[in-house]
């Protein structure tokens, strides 16, 4: 993923405490793209407003169809859930749909504090034209501070099916857009959770995001679910313009300098791979 260095040169370094015992929801909806398709973060023109997203820039439509998990674990570091034939579900005011993960081992061992983004989109490109993802990316390595992962919803090796009632593979709005995550047996992993759903409130307009403004510590809290136009896809959540962000110190780490020197050689070299 071309954006991969950017999210380990962020990343903030590891604290030696773990989170106390976790009686919350194992994985969260941590935001997602409310932003439509002919418009931009706060002001449906482009030179009305300096928002962009932390990853794409102001873009038109902010990436498109795109929500993001984190994955919580029991809240203690290093707990790992497994989502092997989980489902998404998802609803909006008269469409619905859902997205089933396949048996891949990447779902398997999930790691307390991966960031997961699902974009319908294979390819978004940001503000400067950079392909910020290109199809999916499932490299992690906590030790060098690198804790997001992408699935491209089209990618049948990750996504085993998918249904809707819409154009496209899902889609993502602003008129009461929610989510659900079951497990393989059915059972509720969270959700439904969204736009004045679950216990979240607030109304998500067609220039915003939805996400949740919290540090994802214990407790877990659903009125920390706000509207925005403070974005940052794949990344650390951010609100208030900037003010404050969410903190995953107690996940992950990031190597000291000369480590990150060889790192960033290393990482341009994956990079010219992947390209």
């Amino acid at each position: 993923m071309i954006a991969k260095l950017a999210t380990l040169a962020s990343a903030a370094a590891i604290a030696s405490t773990s989170y106390a015992a976790y009686s919350g929801p194992s994985v969260i909806l941590n935001e997602y793209n409310a932003v439509g398709s002919t418009k931009h973060l706060k002001e449906t023109n482009f030179a009305d407003s300096d928002k962009a997203d932390t990853q794409f820039g102001r873009i038109l439509g902010n990436g498109g169809n795109w929500f993001e998990l984190v994955v919580l674990g029991d809240g203690t570091t290093g707990s790992t859930v497994n989502l092997q034939g989980a489902t998404l579900s998802w609803v909006e005011e008269e469409t619905n749909g859902t997205l089933t993960l396949s048996n891949d081992a990447f779902w398997a061992n999930l790691t307390a504090g991966t960031i997961l983004t699902f974009a319908e989109n294979d390819v978004i490109t940001s503000q400067a034209g950079t392909d910020i993802v290109n199809g999916s990316d499932t490299s992690l390595n906590f030790a060098s501070g690198d804790n997001w992962a992408h699935i491209y919803a089209g990618d049948t090796s990750l996504i085993s099916s998918f249904t809707t009632n819409d154009d496209g593979i899902f889609s993502v709005g602003n008129d009461s857009w929610n989510l659900t995550l079951t497990d393989a047996s059915a059972a509720t992993i969270f959700g439904p959770i969204g736009e004045d759903t679950g216990g979240a409130t607030g109304g998500v307009n067609s220039k915003e995001v939805f996400k949740y403004e919290g540090q994802l510590t214990v407790p877990f809290d659903v009125v920390n679910y706000n509207d925005g136009s403070s974005s940052s896809f794949g990344q650390a959540n951010v609100w208030s313009s900037g003010e404050f962000s969410q903190d995953f110190s107690s996940f992950i780490a990031v190597p000291e300098p000369a480590s990150f020197l060889l790192l960033t050689l290393g990482s341009f070299a994956l990079l010219r791979r992947k390209a």
